[in-house]
């Protein structure tokens, strides 16, 4: 991503070592002209002193006013965010002295648009970014998810899926923008203030701070493995890293500059980022302490914990398909403008509560039907891909063997290795992507089996995928799965080669592909208006949309793969996991007839007279 801003030069000192006056264009205001300097001057550069010089310069040399300016720390960069309404909490009582002082700001040659900055985007463009968002970007804290991929080893299947949380994260910074402003402008009487859109805005940029190691990976894999005590995810580190990254680098003052209210506001953006304790959020029920309940939209811009519709999926749409290939069929900017906020009557013991929903029109629910479903075609042919998944699986067993052997200095020197580092925002703002090249390169013999996964990675040398089936009944729970590898090596069919097989030689992944609520339709969540009464919010059930809409929101799919490479025993694996599909009644692999042509005929009733010239087709192939 192009940063297509350029840095105006900073102020020098006076060489006779006078106060520093400010130096852009002075405006004039009524009768008052201020003196011009040669030199160009940036406002996030002067001080107190600088911004009371240059009020009075413009005629404003109430002693009372100056005073609050400086007891409000109203810095430089601060100017051109002031409005009426601040001026007059500032002291400026008079309407006729407030219009006046706004428009000396102004005049300044460094605007607002001129503090903004640019960044060229291969999704959304040229995008632009408060100057608070760029000090944040500007932090170690958030410039470590440029080592980060989006796709983790999802980039070893698809070659342009190179991009990384870095990029992903400034996109739903900008959308987070885009949303709440359109709602502003849209509806005024929703009273959204600079601070409401700052704090989306932030919590846009700042939702994947806590990402480790290929992304998922990391939280989905290999900490559910080296600490399986510990219920902890990457929401739960973003948080940790977003407050690391605003007390590490003193952002709160200059918070404050922007008209932010740290005490408050942080509160609110975590809020924002990590949702309240129960998802999805109880009906009618209120657990947020950074805003009111009469702003619980804002709550569904960044993370929505009730629909599951977010600017977060919106940009991983647009930015994953455009790298992966794959054509992208939501338009979000379509959303937008239909946006609405309505009233939602909630009626408990303690009597009615109204509460405010994002809404969109009626005709829009088909779109939203195919935004879940491009969603789950995602799910399928990328993230969850067999390969890819293979791949996560490889690294996380490196990684595992890795973990006692590696050290992570943290805060006050202290060692963390790769899974406690979560332990330690310092520590965890070093543990990037490059975690593997750092194993890769060790001296470190204690790393040789980490380092043989690795290169076997490197040079494709892959474990074995057996095929994929799925449970006809019951899901499988997850107190099943450490037995379930020893269930496939058990699974000896009477006419299978005479090989033994061990359960450590299998790995067994059981996924669940839905619609991102589980077995629930996200649907009956979301809340519509029509065109004939805007302001009531309606719900629209899925037999009001179509008949060819799915019965079922999600299934569990159950991968096989063998670590072992001799034909023999490849063969002899591929029989037990037929076989073992049949013993639990769970779907006929793919090309089970191909590959177990004497079980599965009998199992599942489709016997054929192909079926003995495939077992010597088989045979001969392997050459038994």
């Amino acid at each position: 991503m192009q940063r297509a801003d350029q840095e105006l030069p900073a102020k020098r000192p006076r060489s006779d070592g006078s106060p520093r006056t400010p130096t852009s264009t002075r405006p004039a205001a009524a009768d008052q002209s201020a003196d011009a300097d040669s030199e160009s001057s940036d406002l996030r550069t002067w001080d107190l002193e600088d911004v009371c010089s240059f009020l009075e310069k413009c005629g404003f040399r109430e002693k009372k006013v100056l005073d609050n300016f400086r007891e409000n720390k109203i810095t430089g960069s601060f100017l051109p965010f002031l409005d009426e309404d601040r001026l007059e909490n500032l002291g400026v009582s008079s309407l006729e002295e407030r219009k006046k002082m706004i428009e000396c700001i102004q005049q300044l040659s460094q605007s607002r648009v001129d503090l903004m900055k640019v960044f060229n985007d291969p999704i959304h463009g040229h995008i632009e970014f408060h100057p608070l968002l760029i000090r944040i970007i500007d932090t170690p804290q958030f410039q470590r998810l440029r080592y980060i991929k989006q796709l983790g080893g999802g980039y070893y299947v698809f070659p342009g899926a190179s991009h990384n949380r870095f990029e992903h994260s400034l996109g739903v910074g900008y959308l987070a923008g885009c949303l709440v402003r359109a709602l502003a402008e849209k509806q005024p009487e929703l009273q959204i203030s600079e601070r409401d859109m700052l704090c989306v805005q932030i919590a846009g940029l700042c939702h994947d701070l806590g990402h480790g190691p290929f992304s998922h990976m990391f939280d989905g894999r290999f900490i559910p493995l080296a600490c399986p005590d510990k219920k902890w995810r990457h929401e739960k580190g973003s948080v940790d890293m977003f407050e690391h990254l605003v007390n590490s680098n003193e952002l709160k003052p200059v918070m404050r500059n922007y008209g932010l209210i740290p005490e408050e506001d942080i509160t609110f953006i975590k809020e924002l980022i990590k949702g309240p304790p129960e998802t999805p959020v109880k009906e009618g029920s209120w657990e947020y302490k950074g805003r009111p309940a009469t702003k619980s939209f804002l709550y569904e811009i960044v993370a929505n914990k009730r629909t599951g519709i977010d600017v977060d999926k919106w940009d991983y749409f647009a930015r994953d398909c455009h790298h992966l290939g794959i054509q992208n069929n939501f338009d979000y900017k379509r959303f937008i403008k239909f946006a609405r906020i309505c009233e939602v009557e909630y009626k408990s013991k303690t009597g009615v509560r109204k509460v405010k929903h994002i809404c969109t029109r009626e005709k829009e629910v088909g779109n939203l039907y195919d935004m879940f479903h491009t969603r789950n075609c995602l799910h399928r042919r990328a993230y969850q891909h067999k390969i890819g998944n293979l791949i996560d699986i490889m690294i996380t067993e490196a990684l595992l063997k890795a973990d006692p052997y590696v050290e992570i200095t943290g805060s006050a020197g202290k060692k963390f290795h790769i899974s406690t580092a979560i332990e330690d925002m310092e520590a965890f703002t070093k543990l990037t992507d490059n975690i593997l090249l750092q194993i890769l390169y060790s001296a470190d013999p204690r790393l040789s089996e980490a380092q043989s996964i690795l290169r076997n990675i490197e040079c494709r040398n892959l474990y074995k995928y057996l095929g994929e089936t799925q449970p006809k009944g019951e899901k499988i729970r997850k107190d099943e799965y450490e037995q379930l590898s020893q269930g496939v090596a058990n699974a000896k069919p009477e006419k299978a080669p005479d090989v033994e097989l061990k359960a450590e030689d299998f790995i067994v992944d059981v996924i669940t592909m839905d619609y991102g609520m589980e077995d629930k339709n996200p649907i009956d969540y979301v809340y519509f208006y029509c065109k004939s009464n805007s302001r009531q919010a309606v719900t629209i059930t899925k037999d009001q949309v179509s008949q060819l809409l799915p019965e079922k929101f999600a299934e569990q799919l159950i991968r096989v793969y063998y670590k072992k490479k001799d034909r023999k025993s490849l063969y002899a694996a591929l029989q037990h996991f037929n076989q073992w599909c049949a013993l639990r009644d769970f779907t006929k692999p793919q090309d089970g007839d191909i590959i177990a042509p004497l079980i599965t005929p009998l199992k599942w009733n489709k016997k054929t007279s192909s079926c003995i010239q495939e077992v010597s087709k088989v045979k001969t192939c392997l050459k038994f």
